[in-house]
């Protein structure tokens, strides 16, 4: 058999099999490949779905204001963290009223999310919360996908997001607002990338960023509605939507900004950026070729 593949197969395609085959072993074998390809497109059709049809939110707490800052929140895996970011964002100073958009990518929790909500109430700054449960775990693209349907596609405004894994000061809002600018993505967690993602420089408060992630962050809504933002986005990658927003602004010409605040991340431990270390290199590496060493 081996000796007819060699006599009818061109050289070039019997070198193609072979590392498709050797692809699929490295992956685990074809079982491992069936269920990743049936995830990745499960995950597809529910970013698609919910890029065309807004979510519907169910108001826990407080009453929506149209005139409120919009902060946006993925939940997962930590309502035992959801009260202090509760208690943060009712106490901010000189801030507007706050619209608490909180995302559910996990079912499970939804009640411990919803009672925690409840105890706490819409107090202090906080004017309204508003709660949506996924059948499918977006990951962070997620908040991208709820201010995609906050504003117009022409418009520009700002919306906030935050992570649940951050303790934040008093002036958390105030300073996220006076870095905001039009066209612009500014955040706390924020770096000069040199060569590959892992490869940075800190910066002072106000200094222009390579890279900005989304917990603690502030944008203009016109990002989510540039052509391809959602669609362009590969499945591999989907979880890694920190680097794709700020490579999407980057190379859309917007300044990305280091904001000077104070803050703490409450449970480093259980942060899933553990399990995708690798996997941000190979995807800066890809959008950012020219930085590679």
């Amino acid at each position: 058999m081996r000796e007819l593949a060699r006599r009818t197969v061109p050289l070039r395609v019997r070198v193609d099999v072979m590392r498709a085959v050797r692809r699929v072993r490295a992956a685990g074998g074809a079982r491992a490949v069936f269920v990743t390809t049936a995830r990745r497109l499960r995950w597809r059709g529910a970013l698609t779905y919910r890029v065309l049809v807004p979510p519907r939110w169910r108001l826990v707490a407080g009453k929506v204001d149209p005139a409120a800052l919009p902060v946006v929140m993925c939940l997962w895996n930590r309502p035992h963290l959801l009260a202090q970011t509760l208690t943060d964002l009712a106490s901010q100073r000189d801030a507007p009223p706050l619209r608490l958009l909180l995302w559910s990518n996990r079912r499970a929790n939804d009640a411990a999310f919803l009672a925690a909500v409840r105890e706490h109430g819409a107090v202090g700054t906080i004017a309204s919360v508003e709660f949506h449960s996924s059948m499918v775990n977006l990951g962070g693209i997620a908040r991208f996908v709820v201010a995609r349907h906050l504003a117009p596609a022409r418009a520009s405004a700002p919306f906030v997001m935050i992570d649940d894994d951050e303790a934040v000061s008093a002036d958390f809002i105030r300073h996220l607002l006076d870095a905001y600018r039009p066209n612009g993505l500014a955040g706390l967690w924020a770096f000069e990338v040199v060569q590959g993602y892992w490869d940075r420089r800190e910066l002072p408060g106000g200094a222009e960023a390579d890279y900005v992630g989304t917990g603690g962050s502030i944008c203009d809504t016109r990002l989510v509605h540039q052509r391809g933002f959602f669609s362009r986005l590969p499945a591999r990658f989907g979880f890694l939507e920190d680097i794709w927003a700020s490579a999407r602004a980057k190379q859309a010409g917007w300044r990305l900004t280091k904001i000077d605040t104070p803050f703490e991340f409450l449970s480093e431990d259980d942060n899933q950026y553990h399990a995708l270390r690798e996997l941000k290199t190979v995807f800066w590496d890809r959008l950012f070729p020219d930085r590679v060493r």
